[in-house]
């Protein structure tokens, strides 16, 4: 998914008047989420972006994240607090299935070994 059909999505499902620059902003501020707390990677290594065209890291069939988590900051910017708090769960939940599947398929476990004591 690119960040454009990402937020194509979100206005669909939350139609609204804030810019592509502010969502764009919300995307990064996901995509930089992902990379530090899931992939792990350095504060200092963290890719953001300017153009909306950009391929987003989380694929099929996790990618439903990013217009859930824009619609969710669509609907608190708009006062919308009870439907943000519905959707805000619903990304959550995704959130937590992406990232446990993330980790079980990329970060096994390291066998403990066997000291024989």
């Amino acid at each position: 998914m690119t960040i454009e059909e990402a937020i194509t999505f979100s206005d669909e499902a939350e139609p609204n008047t804030y810019s592509d620059k502010i969502k764009l902003h919300y995307t990064n501020e996901l995509e930089g989420k992902i990379q530090l707390e899931v992939m792990l990677i350095s504060p200092a290594d963290i890719v953001s972006y300017t153009e909306n065209t950009a391929e987003l890291l989380v694929g099929i069939p996790y990618d439903d994240i990013y217009p859930l988590y824009l619609t969710a900051h669509i609907q608190f910017l708009m006062g919308e607090y009870d439907r943000y708090q519905n959707t805000q769960a619903m990304f959550n939940r995704k959130y937590e299935e992406y990232a446990a599947d993330y980790v079980w398929r990329y970060r096994p476990l390291f066998p403990i070994s066997d000291t024989g004591s």
